[in-house]
């Protein structure tokens, strides 16, 4: 198994993945939250972990409206782990393995929350301590959690990706003969097609997730994603367009995924899911997409048999095309699956080709 440590700071949660724009600059150390979850007072050891009404955008503007309803925040001192999963709106109690020492993802001492989608676990934000409160934590950056640590907010960071006819696009094949273009269908607005000679073999492609980091955090935010390569699933499927349904229908062939991390410690962190893209020696269209199961920290087979089993997908409709985030009705989309073209698919039907690579 690959291990990325994430780096986010911990404590309360804040997030609330509900309109456009990356999320707010950090929080004042004082939260607005009520901690009270009905139960009485804190037992010794315990603080309160919660979630701020702070607002973001994970990959598209309307994944922001969709929000993010699941949370899971893991505290962790070298083998010993204390792992927490939460309903959005809940207050939870939680222990740290350790206390008196400052969980700022630096050493041995980590805290973590990843965020996301309840009904499919996908996920959409990753998240670091911006505040403890109930200790004598003065300084940015210190996070020590004590005895008396009454609670801890976490800063969540959304993950982002925008598939479009262009070369900045996160979804990308690197090899010659290949070219996007913008293909109209049903509502109004154009999907990109990336085009693929046929009968070709082993062509590299990437989709990459990025995290920008808005909040002044040190640390690579990808470093504690957990997973196995192996486990991943990259499916392809043959489609048809509406209006073109005389068009033949193909698969694309996948294999060999593996994953590549760059960015550490910098304004903005990259995972690049990467693999290898094989066409059959016929024209068609097929969708593509992603599904690799990921941790928080670590998995079932380390020290957190508890651990929520994530997934990291092209968006929560992850087996309908992809629109792109700005596709002119202006609303964003939920994210999805690659249209790939294979051949002359569209030969004769007067798309402009938006970029060759």
């Amino acid at each position: 198994m690959k291990k990325f440590s994430l780096v986010l700071l911990a404590v309360l949660f804040t997030l609330s993945l509900v309109t456009c724009g990356l999320f707010d600059a950090p929080p004042v150390a004082e939260s607005s939250i009520e901690w009270d979850d009905g139960l009485g007072p804190l037992q010794p050891g315990e603080f309160f972990v919660g979630m701020d009404k702070t607002q973001g955008r994970a990959l598209t503007e309307a994944l922001a409206q969709a929000g993010a309803d699941y949370f899971e925040v893991v505290f962790a001192a070298g083998a010993q782990i204390e792992r927490v999963a939460f309903n959005e709106g809940r207050i939870v109690r939680m222990r740290a393995p350790v206390y008196d020492q400052a969980y700022n993802n630096t050493g041995t001492y980590k805290a973590y929350v990843f965020a996301g989608r309840n009904e499919s676990r996908t996920l959409l934000g990753i998240g670091m301590i911006i505040a403890v409160e109930g200790d004598d934590n003065t300084g940015v950056g210190d996070f020590v959690i004590k005895q008396n640590t009454t609670a801890v907010t976490f800063k969540l960071e959304a993950i982002l990706n925008d598939v479009k006819a262009s070369p900045t696009s996160t979804f990308s094949v690197n090899e010659t003969g290949v070219s996007t273009i913008s293909v109209p269908v049903t509502g109004n607005y154009n999907v990109p097609v990336y085009i693929l000679p046929k009968n070709t073999a082993d062509m590299a492609a990437s989709y990459d997730f990025t995290l920008t980091n808005n909040h002044g955090f040190t640390v690579n935010l990808f470093d504690a994603i957990y997973y196995d390569a192996g486990d991943g699933i990259i499916t392809t499927r043959p489609t048809v367009l509406e209006g073109y349904e005389n068009q033949l229908a193909v698969g694309v062939t996948t294999a060999n995924i593996d994953t590549d991390i760059t960015g550490a410690n910098s304004a903005t962190a990259k995972l690049a899911v990467e693999f290898e893209i094989s066409t059959p020696d016929k024209d068609g269209l097929g969708l593509l997409y992603i599904d690799i199961p990921v941790f928080l920290f670590d998995g079932p087979t380390g020290f957190s048999p508890t651990a929520v089993p994530w997934r990291l997908r092209g968006g929560l409709n992850n087996a309908l095309i992809d629109i792109g985030v700005s596709h002119n009705n202006g609303d964003g989309s939920l994210g999805g699956a690659i249209l790939i073209g294979v051949g002359s698919v569209f030969d004769g039907a007067g798309f402009e080709v938006v970029h060759s690579y």
